[in-house]
């Protein structure tokens, strides 16, 4: 029974570990780990929530104030935007180590678009005052963070002027006629 019990904490101890390196690996392969050391990484994964969603479960309602920065872990998140008569359309869907909320986080302001699960999803959450909490111990952590969320919103303002242009050229080319 003895040997049982010792052998059952191993077995936890191992899974445990490995959910944890694969916790880690999450953030060191995402957009937030590029400029991280493993330490950061592990304290950066320290002061985040993980949450599990449902599909159809919301992460973040269009409108609401929400002062995290997701990171999409594993499955996939719809980004919708609300339309007429209480229908939306959808942006985006959002693949395993994308971010989500870049510029809510940083500005605190509503945001723009709903995030619904497609399917199971886990997702990285950090929030803004976790994050604050290591300004004096971890400036160099702090900073490399901003770098990615400055590099996540720099590629996203890229591609949409990129759609901006391609849409400018068919109406040009169309002559103003859809």
């Amino acid at each position: 029974m003895l040997w049982a019990r010792i052998l059952l904490d191993a077995h936890k101890r191992s899974f445990n570990h490995m959910a944890e390196e694969k916790s880690y690996q999450v953030i060191h392969d995402s957009p937030l780990g590029q400029e991280l050391s493993e330490d950061e990484c592990r304290t950066l994964l320290d002061v985040m929530e993980v949450r599990r969603l449902k599909d159809g479960e919301v992460l973040v309602e269009e409108g609401a104030e929400d002062n995290a920065l997701h990171l999409l872990a594993s499955g996939k998140l719809a980004v919708t935007k609300s339309a007429v008569a209480d229908h939306s359309f959808k942006l985006h869907t959002m693949t395993a180590g994308e971010l989500a909320g870049a510029m809510g986080f940083v500005d605190g302001m509503a945001r723009s678009a709903s995030l619904h699960a497609e399917g199971d999803a886990v997702i990285y959450s950090l929030e803004r005052g976790a994050f604050e909490t290591l300004v004096e111990q971890h400036p160099r952590l702090v900073y490399h963070i901003m770098r990615a969320i400055t590099r996540t919103a720099h590629t996203a303002l890229l591609g949409v002027n990129q759609q901006m242009e391609e849409l400018t050229n068919y109406i040009m080319k169309q002559h103003g006629r859809y």
